[in-house]
């Protein structure tokens, strides 16, 4: 399943580029940490809801995990909640929340990247985890795309090739404001 996004501009526009909403993925299992074999929850009800306006709403209706016991959670903002079902009823609840303290050092390539994921922006699906971070340099115009994206974004004088202070603060004050919430 591939990760919701949300159209910048329309999709016949020339300039089209799509935010990617970050998502977690939770794998329930009947023994976790025991090799052996099928340990995945099948059929584990589950929906998954976020604060929009002040008010708790759903975002991914009702569905069951997979034979791995995977439940995809969108997170489009600072968090999500993932809640598990039985008769329609919520049984238990987990909050899904971007944690940036695990992010690389911020002046480093992979943790400038790490943060604009984390805040939205498409970094493709290449590299190692293909969610963009780390790709190979051939694979890093969606890199470039999105830098340049985040400094129209934030009204910073827009330069791919070039991280400068201005882009790096306005970086971190964005990550620290998901982290606030």
């Amino acid at each position: 399943m591939s990760d919701p996004t949300i159209a910048r501009q329309s999709s016949d526009s020339s300039a089209h580029n799509t935010i990617n909403i970050p998502t977690a993925k939770i794998f329930f299992q009947q023994s976790p940490g025991v090799n052996k074999g099928d340990q995945g929850v099948e059929g584990l009800e589950y929906q998954v809801t976020s604060l929009v306006g002040g008010k708790e709403t759903v975002i991914q209706p009702p569905r069951k995990t997979n034979k791995e016991g995977l439940a995809t959670v969108p997170i489009p903002g600072e968090s999500s909640q993932l809640q598990l079902l039985h008769l329609s009823q919520v049984v238990a609840r987990y909050d899904v929340v971007i944690d940036p303290a695990g992010l690389d050092q911020t002046v480093a390539g992979p943790g400038v990247e790490q943060r604009l994921r984390a805040l939205g922006y498409q970094m493709g699906q290449h590299g190692p985890s293909e969610d963009g971070v780390n790709a190979p340099e051939k694979e890093r115009y969606e890199f470039e795309r999105s830098l340049l994206d985040f400094q129209a974004d934030e009204e910073v004088r827009p330069d791919a090739n070039a991280l400068d202070n201005s882009t790096l603060d306005r970086l971190i004050d964005e990550i620290d404001k998901l982290n606030s919430k």
